[in-house]
């Protein structure tokens, strides 16, 4: 179908099957802000004491230029400290070379990790464009790294059969808008919110949708308030030439193929799809002071990928390289283990729908559930002790190399752990047809 630059037109767009089913995708975090590489340790979002905490202590390493703008703070007195008082952001953009970055070997290490989709920063908020593009000479093509990073990647993550996709910063670009931004309401109106910046919006997202063909278009923070005309075009221009393409939740006229969360914030009606999307840390970009007690530990990763497939969602989970181009040691760690959990278990994530009524929160332990076609999967998430009960009787397989022994007891299943508990485990049981 032909979608027209028209409301009706572009809400009638139902997100595609296979992002139903993909489950797991890749955020990447890659910029200017990988060089000082800085945030202060603030709070996950959604646990701010205030909007003016959370924006002066940000710990997004991303929003490092905002920092600087205060004049005043941890970012600031690090920047001053470091690099000197007198020394722009944008010469970052003479020192983000990027030697060492090979778009194989990072699509390479996603797909072992049975990611579905990978999403990269091509504009975040500073401005800063990873591709070539036409509007600005403040890119990674023309400036020290001389590379297109969104062609190698998406190049890259095609070769491995991952879907490719975009960031795309709609309404913040701090090489056109210069406040400080203290709260939500200065985040949504920016100074020179203008007609140039919905020009600047327009074209450049144009280019993305043409040269990359983006399996998703992943809008932050809105848009110029000034091209909500042109924004339509935009979207109908996506769908059309991408016919399988998907748009996230944070366009304007509430236009969505999903609703999203990040880290604790934000509301999804019920039975809706959604994306939870968070870093392995509190940042997004790399922050070269985050330690271990700042990441979530392979367990909880595992936990939140279950849980929030049991809840009909999606998780985009976020990993910031270096300034180098290579990925962080810590992170990829956290990711593998991930990964190899999901080598014997992941009939149990991937192209599965939620099983009603499954999930039940109890002293003892969490269980979650999900179904395909021909099984019923079960969870068991962070028993309390070595026995608990799943809420079924049949006859159950246990994926991967989790050592129990299982036995009915009327309508449930007694389940023994003959092995310490260390990552959630899955039960395999054959569906009613009746179902």
């Amino acid at each position: 179908m032909a979608y027209k630059a028209e409301l009706e037109s572009l809400r009638s767009h139902t997100c595609p099957e296979w992002f139903n089913n993909a489950k797991l995708g890749i955020f990447i975090h890659f910029g200017l802000y990988s060089v000082p590489a800085y945030a202060p340790k603030g709070f996950a979002l959604g646990l701010d004491p205030s909007e003016e905490e959370r924006f002066f202590h940000n710990p997004y390493a991303e929003w490092y230029q905002n920092g600087l703008r205060y004049g005043k703070g941890e970012t600031f007195e690090h920047h001053k400290e470091t690099y000197g008082e007198d020394f722009p952001y944008a010469r970052f953009a003479d020192m983000f070379a990027a030697s060492e970055f090979n778009a194989d070997t990072w699509a390479s290490f996603f797909a072992s990790l049975h990611a579905r989709y990978v999403i990269l920063t091509t504009k975040h908020h500073d401005g800063f464009c990873l591709y070539k593009t036409k509007t600005t000479e403040y890119n990674s093509v023309d400036k020290a790294a001389h590379r297109d990073f969104a062609k190698e990647l998406a190049d890259a993550c095609r070769g491995h059969d991952v879907p490719f996709g975009v960031y795309y910063s709609g309404l913040l670009d701090w090489t056109h808008s210069f406040d400080v931004i203290t709260d939500n309401d200065k985040m949504y109106h920016p100074d020179h919110d203008d007609e140039a910046l919905a020009e600047l919006s327009y074209h450049q997202a144009m280019e993305l949708i043409d040269q990359y063909h983006p399996s998703v278009f992943w809008n932050d923070i809105k848009w110029a308030s000034k091209g909500y005309d042109s924004m339509l075009e935009v979207l109908v221009h996506y769908y059309n030439t991408v016919p399988e393409g998907v748009i996230d939740y944070r366009f304007p006229y509430d236009l969505h193929d999903y609703y999203g969360r990040e880290y604790l914030y934000g509301d999804v009606p019920e039975g809706s799809k959604w994306e939870l999307t968070r870093g392995l840390g509190l940042s997004f970009g790399y922050n070269r002071y985050e330690d271990a007690a700042n990441f979530i530990s392979v367990h909880d990763l595992i936990a939140l990928l279950i849980e929030t497939v049991a809840d009909n969602g999606n998780l985009l989970i976020n990993t910031g390289p270096r300034a180098d181009g290579t990925l962080d040691p810590i992170q990829m760690h956290i990711l593998s283990e991930m990964g190899i959990w999901l080598d014997d278990r992941q009939e149990a994530i991937f192209d599965t729908e939620v099983l009603p009524n499954s999930k039940q929160i109890t002293d003892e332990v969490k269980i979650y559930g999900t179904r395909n076609e021909h099984y019923e999967y079960y969870f068991a998430v962070s028993p309390t002790a070595d026995t608990f009960t799943l809420p079924f009787s049949k006859p159950a397989l246990v994926l991967g190399k989790d050592s129990v022994t299982m036995r009915a007891e009327g309508n449930k299943t007694m389940v023994k752990l003959l092995e310490p508990y260390k990552y959630p485990l899955v039960f395999r049981v054959e569906r009613d047809r009746k179902d």
